[in-house]
């Protein structure tokens, strides 16, 4: 069984009030169709709006009961699941079903459409139809029945022809285009010898395609049969026009023809010059095609409007781009005019802009007539109800709503609300002359029109915002020059009245828990305000909080008092913790949010300026303080501020002057660290970091040298930066001299350890040999052996020499005379005869010159050589040279023995007091050499001779 593919070419539009349309079966009345199972009561209602006869039954009827009436059944899913439904039932079947596989086998049905897609069930159930008919057709053929025109086979290639050509319909993009391979699709199915499509265009048929003998002149839409099809919508087959009383054929040669409906546009016509030339079946093949080019014109017209409607937005976009160059609501309506009467080609229409409860007409449209608009109240008519409900409103009997139009020629319109701020309407003279299209666009106008009135209230806002903050900036300046608290008040309230616009106004402080004003502008309906206790109205709750308030209206704010009897509005702003400013209105809603932001900016000025005049005020007296201190401290101190990181001097005091001998006119703006820091690397950038810690606000304490007019000497250095924990540019330095106080510790120091050294001799070095002479003095005299009473004096002496050392120690330590021209070989000399040298050499140059205390340097060689014959013995060779001797110059100068030396590992401690390597020694020797040396401000060292004995160097 051949199945009929569904339709998939766009749905024939259908109006909101169907008229049937006759679809005829195979006696030449409408198709009969029977519904079983779940195919829906809305497709049983548009098939009968499609002129379908819908037949009584159930679903179980399907092969059994009457179906003399029935041409087709429609079964759904359900139904369709009995496997014998097709076979049961003795005419054609068609499942309508969501697929084609919700049964197992398509083809035991005659055709297929698919849930919802009733257009393409319409076309199922004509094609099955005509299948039949086209098979009855042929079985007369047979029986020798006249009047058949082709064979069975024939049909069933037509209706492939058919299917095939409706195939090309797709392809069409114009409605002409359509036309002419409708026809061209007619002249494959169906014998005529002429054909055409006519429209209807302002009550005539205006005939678009053809072919054969089709003349060009048009019909009147109810002429003849033809003019009865397009207005009834019902398909005429006429055998023989001179018979059909209603026919009119245009030529007398037109005697039998088919006029098919084309949906509401016009009507297709095949014309036979032979009477009955054509059968019930190419009446179907004929609405068949038909139907498939009013499926496909629906399509065609429906880009055409989609693509027109894009096309006119787009328009209207680009247009209201001129929108964006307007700078006043005037403008803005002129052009939304203009543009509505150019683009969307609305005669009659105006734009009202809200001023108060009056909505009065900004702009109307150039060709409406003077008393076209008129101010209306935001309760009247149409306009009002826009603006109230913010929905648009499309009007298509404007007798049948509220609307109150100045003229009574109007008839329909449309009114779209602009926000807040007005309406745009358009009217005509017509009735229904508007659609959802045209109040859509209204809309898309309306929208462009309310951003552009925001815009241009929101710059003018701004604009007079600007101006007043502009003058207010421009007044507060001169707050600055303000040199005390009242007259800043003062000041205040007069930039409140002139600027601001503020009639009354008051700033208030707190006194004894109490406002006191202190500065007040009255208008002439006010009167001037005294003391007001602490918890009154809206300046207690302002005072409270730290809250600016706004009363738009005094007699229902809550908590409000207000001071003066005409009161209608006011401003409340705090002033820091201790003032309040406040503004009175005489009039409600007088004050708005901008007013109250203006007054919080001047407040922020006042409370800033008050604050700073405190500050300046503290600081004068702390200036005032500190200025005697730094003058008074005995100590040097220095003012200074960073540049560059450099400390440049503000200012010295008199101890600083006199301490590193510059004037402080000498130093003022000068770098203190070029005045006061020695030339030494080290010092320099220690200075360099010192101030990269006073920049980043951190206090310094340190020790440090600075070059004064005495020298070189050491100060405790306190730095103190400004502000401490922030970036600094200025500070304050003091310098204590600690140089003598370093000293005198230095000599206590000195003093102690000596003390300490003789505490160890007396403990340790003379009790040795007094307990040596003592056990031999108690030998002699048990024994009276001389050589006890040797041993005894041996002692005696060791402890002589051992108290001359100490007492040179402690008497002269690293004190030195006055340094005199000396030559070193002389004293040397002199040293060499105060020592017992029994067979020992000295080598000596000629001369050695230098300055010195004589008596400390013959005192350091007696030690020198003393140590070199009790380490060497008594035939030791000692030599004196110089060091480093050139023509200009002695670098310093040597001695040294041919004896065993010193061990490379005892050479540091050797100068220390109480060492020695030999028996005979008492070890202080050499650390009498090394005091005297170092009381020189030489240098001592200890090393190897040239023959292995000891040598000791001292450089100058």
């Amino acid at each position: 069984m051949c199945v009929w593919p569904a339709h998939h070419g766009a749905p024939r539009a259908v109006s909101n009030e169907p008229e049937p349309q006759s679809v005829e079966g195979s006696e030449g009345s409408a198709l009969g169709v029977r519904l079983c199972g779940d195919v829906g009561d809305r497709t049983a209602a548009v098939l009968a709006s499609r002129g379908f006869v819908i037949a009584e039954g159930s679903d179980a009827d399907v092969g059994t009961g009457d179906t003399a009436d029935i041409d087709c059944i429609v079964v759904g899913v359900d139904v369709a699941e009995d496997g014998d439904v097709e076979r049961r039932a003795d005419r054609p079947v068609v499942l309508y079903a969501p697929e084609p596989t919700a049964v197992d086998d398509l083809s035991r049905f005659s055709g297929y459409a698919r849930t919802g897609d009733v257009d393409a069930l319409c076309d199922q159930l004509r094609w099955v139809v005509a299948r039949g008919e086209t098979q009855r057709g042929t079985c007369e053929t047979r029986e020798g029945q006249d009047g058949a025109r082709t064979s069975a086979a024939r049909s069933d290639a037509r209706l492939e022809a058919l299917h095939e050509g409706t195939v090309s319909l797709i392809g069409a993009t114009t409605p002409t285009d359509l036309f002419e391979r409708t026809v061209d699709i007619a002249s494959h199915l169906l014998e005529f010898d002429s054909c055409y499509i006519a429209i209807a265009e302002d009550g005539v048929l205006v005939k678009q395609a053809g072919v054969g003998d089709v003349t060009e002149e048009s019909l009147p839409i109810d002429y003849g049969l033809v003019g009865d099809s397009y207005q009834t919508g019902k398909t005429h087959l006429v055998g023989d026009t001179y018979a059909h009383p209603d026919a009119k054929p245009a030529r007398a040669s037109h005697r039998s023809g088919i006029a098919v409906p084309l949906g509401d546009d016009g009507v297709f016509v095949v014309i036979a010059d032979e009477p009955n030339a054509f059968t019930v079946i190419d009446r179907g093949l004929a609405e068949l095609l038909v139907r498939y080019t009013e499926g496909t014109l629906a399509r065609i017209r429906s880009a055409e409007a989609i693509q027109e409607r894009r096309d006119l937005i787009e328009t209207l976009h680009d247009g209201t781009a001129a929108l964006a160059a307007v700078t006043t609501l005037e403008d803005a309506a002129v052009v939304a005019v203009e543009l509505a009467e150019r683009i969307l080609s609305f005669d009659t229409c105006y734009v009202g802009v809200r001023e108060g409860d009056v909505v009065v007409p900004y702009a109307v449209s150039s060709g409406a007539p003077p008393d076209a608009a008129r101010p209306m109240k935001t309760t009247q008519g149409l306009v009002g109800e826009t603006i109230r409900t913010g929905e648009s409103q499309l009007v298509d009997r404007i007798e049948e709503s509220n609307a109150d139009p100045t003229s009574d020629t109007y008839r329909s319109g449309i009114s779209v609300p602009l926000g807040k701020e007005g309406v745009f309407q358009a009217v005509s003279t017509e009735e229904a002359a508007f659609d959802a299209n045209d109040l859509e666009l209204a809309e898309l106008l309306g929208d462009h029109l309310t951003g552009t009135f925001s815009r241009v209230r929101a710059e003018a806002d701004l604009g007079q915002q600007r101006r007043r903050v502009a003058q207010l900036h421009a007044a507060t300046v001169e707050l600055v020059s303000c040199h005390d608290v009242v007259d800043l008040y003062e000041r205040a309230i007069e930039t409140a009245r002139s600027v601001l616009g503020f009639d009354t106004a008051y700033i208030f402080v707190v006194e004894n828990d109490q406002f006191v004003p202190v500065a007040q502008a009255i208008h002439e309906d006010h009167d001037p305000v005294g003391t007001v206790s602490l918890d009154h109205g809206v300046a207690s709750e302002t005072h409270r909080t730290g809250r600016s308030r706004l009363v738009r209206d005094v007699s229902t704010a809550e908590g409000a008092e207000p001071l003066q009897t005409v009161a209608g509005g006011g401003i409340s702003v705090p002033l820091g913790d201790d003032g309040v400013f406040q503004a009175v209105s005489r009039d409600p809603e007088t004050f708005d949010e901008s007013d109250l932001e203006l007054a919080e900016l001047l407040a922020s000025h006042v409370t800033a300026n008050r604050e700073r005049l405190r500050a300046e005020t503290e600081l004068r007296s702390q200036r005032d303080r500190l200025s005697a201190l730094f003058e008074n401290i005995p100590d040097a101190a220095v003012s200074y501020r960073l540049v560059d990181g450099d400390p440049h001097v503000q200012a010295v005091n008199p101890a600083f002057e006199r301490v590193f001998g510059f004037t402080n006119e000498e130093l003022v703006g000068e770098n203190l660290d070029e005045y006061v820091i020695a030339d030494d690397p080290e010092q320099l950038a220690e200075a360099r970091r010192m101030n990269a810690r006073l920049k980043a606000g951190e206090s310094v304490r340190t020790e440090c040298q600075r070059q004064t007019n005495e020298g070189l000497r050491t100060f405790i250095l306190q730095v103190v930066p400004l502000e401490l924990g922030q970036e600094n540019v200025a500070g304050f330095a003091i310098y204590t001299d600690i140089t003598d106080r370093q000293e005198r510790e230095r000599e206590l120091r000195r003093q102690n350890e000596r003390l300490e050294e003789f505490a160890n001799i007396i403990s340790h070095d003379l009790r040795n040999p007094l307990a040596v002479a003592s056990g031999y003095l108690d030998l002699a005299a048990e024994t009276g052996d001389p050589s006890a009473f040797e041993r005894v004096e041996t002692s005696l002496d060791r402890m002589d020499r051992l108290v001359e050392d100490l007492l040179s120690l402690a008497r002269k330590g690293q004190v030195v005379g006055e340094p005199v021209p000396l030559d070193l070989a002389t004293v040397a000399t002199q040293a060499w005869g105060g020592v017992r040298t029994i067979d020992a050499t000295l080598e000596r140059p000629e001369s050695l010159p230098v300055e010195g205390d004589e008596s400390r340097l013959v005192e350091l060689f007696e030690n020198l050589f003393r140590n070199a014959i009790e380490h060497a013995g008594d035939s030791v060779t000692v030599r004196v040279e110089a060091l480093d001797d050139t023509a200009d110059e002695v670098r310093g100068f040597a001695v040294e023995d041919d004896g065993p030396g010193i061990p490379p590992e005892k050479r540091d401690q050797v100068c220390d007091p109480g060492e020695t390597t030999s028996t005979e020694g008492i070890g202080y020797g050499l650390a009498i050499v090394q005091r005297i040396v170092e009381a020189h401000g030489w240098s001592l060292s200890v090393t190897e001779g040239s023959e292995g004995g000891a040598r000791f160097e001292v450089r100058f």
